[in-house]
């Protein structure tokens, strides 16, 4: 015969004869994280997700700038370059 004694206590519940406590500790652990995840979801990421798609579409066109800006540095320099070899060979 069992006493409770020799039974499971999971925070503080009296677990079944066979329960495994470990695995139903974290699984109730998982579940309190997946939770916390969820509600710092809803609270802080959701109401600025319109902020995010709009900067998003900023730094977008940010970086398409920086491309063109780098092609036209590229280009004066090689037109430079093209400049110079042309009056060595002369």
């Amino acid at each position: 015969m069992t006493t409770i004694d020799d039974r499971q206590k999971v925070f503080g519940f009296v677990l079944p004869v066979g329960s495994d406590g470990e695995l139903i500790k974290q699984t109730i652990l998982t579940y309190l994280g997946v939770g916390l995840m969820i509600i710092v979801f809803i609270v802080f990421l959701l109401p600025r997700l319109s902020e995010l798609v709009t900067s998003s579409s900023a730094v977008d066109e940010l970086h398409k700038k920086e491309v063109l800006i780098k092609k036209e540095i590229l280009l004066k320099h090689s037109r430079r370059l093209l400049n110079i070899i042309a009056v060595t060979l002369e």
